[in-house]
């Protein structure tokens, strides 16, 4: 059992370091849900930073870099 406490410190140790970085989330909010071949195919996406069990989110600041990769090439949406 003696050889077995440094480990299972360790081990302890390690998940109550990181168990609070379960707890953030940073999401991507569409302006709407459906977007259909009828509507206009603009979208808002707001960035939050969100506590779920806390039950609020916060405004983020504008990203230094903000994209998407489609068929092999990159899209900067940080100006749309």
């Amino acid at each position: 059992m003696n050889a077995m406490m440094p480990i299972l410190t360790l081990l302890l140790g390690s998940f109550i370091l990181t168990s609070p970085a379960y707890a953030h989330f940073q999401m991507i909010v569409p302006s709407t849900e459906i977007v259909s071949p009828t509507d206009g195919k603009e979208i808002s996406l707001k960035l939050l930073f969100a506590h779920p069990m806390e039950g609020h989110a916060m405004d983020m600041a504008k990203p230094a870099a903000f994209g998407v990769i489609a068929a092999g090439e990159k899209q900067n949406l940080l100006e749309t």
